[in-house]
């Protein structure tokens, strides 16, 4: 979808099938006519393109204002793959295993908070779930709030050494303390829904729901950062192969000169 908006972005006199589909095509992207027709219809339904006569599609406001969210996000996913690019091997292997413990605490201070939070601390919870989602058409999406979330959860767990382990086990490793703030971009999704489920377990006062939610929370967070890392993995290897085989060229000394 980025693709069809970036071509429509600033064409006034309307961009019609035909024209998207080569620019798809030169983009490495194989669209029939049709296909392409319907994704304009599904455009032109969610308000992010119209019609202009016989010549095609124009954005509205609606559409410039999604195409640029679009932008931010893909600059904050290539921050994120830079970030992680940019930490040795050593350290990224201790990703996994820090999530790993994260998500043992964060799991148990979600127990915590179900079965002791007050009336006052689980309405905070609700007004900050609430205004993140307010905020997810935002760039950041409710990032913010959900730190803060996090934050009030700790409190109303109780147990201020949890608290503190868990600080701990971020401050291990700042570049993974970054991709949590980020966790909407890493993942590719809100963690919205994951507070909202949160939020209802303590207010219901159920323990066991609480912490079950808080580790398929991490659970997403730690499968995504594992994708980016295969796949850092794999491109850096490439990278490893042709620079060896590079060398090895230029080291023969059968090579002509």
């Amino acid at each position: 979808m980025s693709l069809v908006l970036e071509r429509l972005d600033g064409a006034a006199d309307g961009v019609g099938s035909g024209t998207l589909q080569l620019y798809l095509r030169d983009h490495g992207i194989s669209a029939s006519q049709p296909t392409v027709g319907r994704i304009l219809r599904e455009l032109d339904h969610d308000g992010l393109t119209v019609k202009v006569s016989n010549r095609g599609r124009v954005l509205t406001e609606k559409g410039r204002a999604r195409l640029e969210l679009l932008r931010f996000e893909n600059t904050r996913h290539q921050w994120a793959e830079g970030l992680l690019r940019n930490v040795a091997p050593p350290s990224r292997a201790d990703f996994l295993p820090i999530l790993e413990a994260l998500a043992l605490i964060e799991g148990e201070i979600a127990r915590l908070a179900a079965g002791r939070a007050t009336d006052e601390q689980i309405k905070e919870m609700q007004a900050v779930v609430e205004e993140q989602r307010k905020n997810l058409e935002n760039p950041m999406r409710g990032a913010q709030q959900g730190t803060d979330f996090h934050h009030l959860l700790g409190n109303a767990s109780g147990n201020r050494f949890l608290q503190l382990a868990k600080r701990m086990l971020w401050d291990v490793n700042r570049a993974l303390q970054d991709l949590w703030y980020e966790a909407n971009i890493v993942t590719g999704t809100s963690s919205y829904p994951a507070h909202l489920r949160l939020a209802q377990a303590v207010a219901a006062h159920d323990p066991r729901v609480a912490q079950r939610a808080m580790r398929d929370h991490f659970d997403v967070f730690a499968r995504a950062v594992k994708q980016h890392l295969q796949r850092i993995s794999t491109t850096e290897g490439v990278a490893t192969v042709i620079s060896s085989r590079r060398s090895h060229r230029s080291n023969d000394p059968r090579k002509p000169l």
